[in-house]
């Protein structure tokens, strides 16, 4: 789901939900300054960008991203889900 960090034109993708509560997401405490530094040196990306790409309410997830993209260059189109539940609660976050 972080592939789309590293493209340069972008290009159609598909997602699909299994769990948007927990898919892509790191059990962790608030992440700060200090873990995005970490973490843009494992993805050879600026911590900056990590934060703002991946972070929500100072967790590391590793599928927003790719929503985020999906949202922004095809309009929500190819972010699909495994059941009708997890598509009402993906739409409302």
């Amino acid at each position: 789901a972080m592939a789309v960090m590293y493209i340069e034109t972008p290009l159609p993708v598909i997602v699909v939900l299994h769990n948007a509560e927990y898919q892509g997401a790191i059990a962790t405490q608030h992440m700060g300054k200090h873990e995005a530094q970490h973490l843009g040196h494992v993805f050879n990306l600026p911590p900056d960008r990590v934060v703002q790409e991946t972070f929500i309410e100072g967790k590391f997830c590793m599928l927003k991203p790719v929503v985020d993209f999906a949202r922004e260059h095809q309009e929500g189109f190819g972010i699909c889900a495994v059941s009708r539940n997890y598509a009402l609660e993906a739409s409302q976050k």
